[in-house]
């Protein structure tokens, strides 16, 4: 969804062709909630490039750290986020050179955490 009112209506249709359209519902929507605004692409990394997009963030200071499998600390990135962006695209790993094998990402603001594994092939 986009930041502010969205608009949605339901169309049942039945296995016998019979359908039912529902009254339209709005739903605000405020920024992010949970970890279903980040996308993490492309995973598996093959080309050395890692992307982060946040889709409708809110403003503020975001922490973003990669960790091998083994617990060593490899990136960590702030990154402040200013005003009202429908979509904010950051490449991670540029200018680092990191070995095949499994990372672990972490997203973090001051309301939420997330986390995500990484495959670099």
């Amino acid at each position: 969804p986009e930041i502010g009112y969205n608009y949605y209506r339901l169309k049942q249709v039945d296995f016998d062709g019979k359908s039912k359209t529902y009254k339209s519902k709005v739903v605000y929507f405020n920024g992010i909630q949970d970890g279903n605004n980040i996308t993490i692409f492309p995973n598996p990394v093959t080309n050395g490039a890692l992307y982060l997009e946040l889709k409708s963030p809110k403003a503020g200071n975001y922490l973003i750290d990669i960790v091998e499998s083994s617990g060593k600390l490899i990136l960590s990135k702030e990154i402040k986020i200013e005003g009202s962006q429908k979509v904010f695209r950051i490449e991670l790993l540029q200018g680092l050179s990191i070995a095949k094998g499994v990372y672990y990402l972490k997203i973090q603001n001051n309301s939420t955490v997330n986390n995500y594994k990484i495959i670099v092939e």
